[in-house]
């Protein structure tokens, strides 16, 4: 007779954990894109609110230029290149949100179906509870927002938690939210959106300076 795991894996995640040397968000933006082309697990034409790979590629060829100039140090050219590359980075979080729907749906393959798709995985037990929480993007003004549940949930931000902005509802635990000002601050929260159309109850505000 089997025996079972100490620890279950209860959910898998998919994470971009992008490299800190420009060459190597490069190199990670390339293997996604290569991971991709041709992946019977994400046919295309891709859902029309994700990003298409064709526009990817091209995203990430004004990358690699905006890259080559900015080594002249000309004027600008830094500033230039940090902007394609917060574009490619949108481009890649917007598409593992396609990943992560495909392995919520496929829990048994879910870690081959993150992985094969070039992003790289985390996994939550049952004693790892996973909790609601904002984080620090990989550019400046982003912040990664995560819920405590899986599933589809819907999202809030306020600077005074009376004034309210509604963000885009996910398919699944997670979104980011960008071009924000560094130094503000601002209240997140988020609540479930339940199999039979209902809603669950929101978190408590999270409160996050922006980086």
């Amino acid at each position: 007779m089997a025996t079972k795991p100490k620890t279950p894996i209860r959910h898998i995640l998919a994470v971009l954990n992008m490299p800190k040397p420009i060459g190597d968000k490069i190199v990670k933006a390339q293997f996604i894109q290569k991971s991709l082309t041709g992946n019977s697990s994400f046919p295309v034409p891709y859902p029309a609110n994700i990003i298409s790979l064709a526009q990817l590629g091209t995203d990430i060829a004004a990358l690699v230029a905006a890259e080559t100039n900015s080594r002249a140090h000309t004027a600008g050219t830094a500033d230039a290149r940090n902007a394609v590359l917060q574009t490619v980075i949108a481009d890649l979080r917007n598409i593992m949100s396609m990943v992560q729907a495909a392995a919520d749906k496929l829990p048994a393959t879910a870690e081959n179906i993150i992985l094969g798709a070039g992003y790289d995985v985390k996994k939550v037990s049952p004693r790892q509870k996973q909790d609601d929480e904002a984080t620090e993007g990989d550019v400046s003004g982003t912040v990664l927002l995560t819920a405590s549940g899986g599933g589809a949930h819907e999202w809030q931000m306020s600077k005074d938690q009376l004034a309210i902005t509604n963000l885009p509802a996910t398919t699944t635990a997670h979104t980011t939210v960008e071009n924000l000002i560094p130094g503000d601050i601002f209240y997140f929260r988020n609540r479930p959106i339940l199999k039979n159309g209902r809603m669950g109850n929101w978190c408590d505000w999270i409160k996050f300076m922006i980086r």
